[in-house]
């Protein structure tokens, strides 16, 4: 096994993307809170994918203890993955180090409102009140005003022809 693929997800939209890389690799797909059962002396790349939540990427400490490796790292969010805000997250999320070898990708995933949890559901109320709805109408692209007008239902926006740029990364490595 030279390849592994190792995601958070809360919602499954990450566990979707991680599957669907896995399965494009033909390599082990394995939940953040099994690595322990990982022998990584055995893997040359890296694949971490965690859901976004307050611009926070969980395992991301996996990647600093992993610096031999090759490494790839994806997020999934609400946000289209094009904006400027990602290279916040990476600056957040990582050391210098890491964001120096990492190559970083960023998907859109979505949201089913009424499975959230009721922490979330406030916080998702918050950000759209206070982020959002903020934005002026001529910035809001086709996508974004779909989001808000299911907001509180729900809406998925992941497509699995968007990770096809991280595959080919791999095929480099």
């Amino acid at each position: 096994m030279t390849k592994i693929v190792v995601y958070y997800s809360k919602y499954g939209y990450t566990e979707k993307y991680a599957n669907w890389i896995a399965d494009t690799l033909a390599c082990p797909c394995v939940p953040l809170d099994q690595v322990s059962q990982i022998d990584f002396s055995k893997i040359k790349t890296l694949i971490l994918g965690s859901s976004l939540y307050a611009g926070t990427m969980k395992g991301s400490k996996l990647l600093d203890e992993h610096l031999d490796k090759n490494l790839i790292a994806f997020s999934v969010g609400l946000r289209s993955p094009s904006e400027a805000y990602f290279t916040e997250i990476i600056e957040n999320n990582f050391s210098k180090e890491v964001r120096d070898k990492v190559h970083f990708y960023q998907f859109q995933g979505g949201m089913n409102f009424k499975e959230l949890s009721f922490i979330h559901r406030l916080l998702m109320r918050g950000i759209k009140k206070f982020t959002f709805d903020k934005v002026p109408v001529a910035e809001r692209d086709e996508q974004f005003t779909k989001m808000l007008d299911c907001y509180y239902e729900s809406f998925d926006f992941s497509d699995r022809s968007t990770i096809q740029p991280l595959i080919e990364q791999v095929d480099t490595l």
